[in-house]
């Protein structure tokens, strides 16, 4: 099941991990600049999500064009 699973330690407090469960093959992790490249996406519409931590996500309607490049920024 797609979601955010959050572990925590009993005994240090400051200690916690967030997994992101996603219902996709297609997902990419950014560079420490920010930027990333997903390839090899199908043609069509789609809702690009942006996960920054455990409360905060983007999303932006896109549609790929087939051999086209498309550039999309967040803030």
């Amino acid at each position: 099941m797609p979601g955010l699973v959050t572990l925590r330690c009993d005994i240090h407090e400051h200690m916690r991990a967030l997994i992101l469960i996603l219902d996709t093959p297609h997902f990419v992790v950014t560079d420490e600049q920010g930027v990333f490249r997903l390839s090899g996406l199908p043609a069509g519409r789609y809702v690009l999500k942006v996960w920054l931590n455990s409360q905060k996500v983007h999303e932006r309607p896109v549609e790929l064009v087939e051999g086209a490049m498309l550039r999309v920024e967040f803030p």
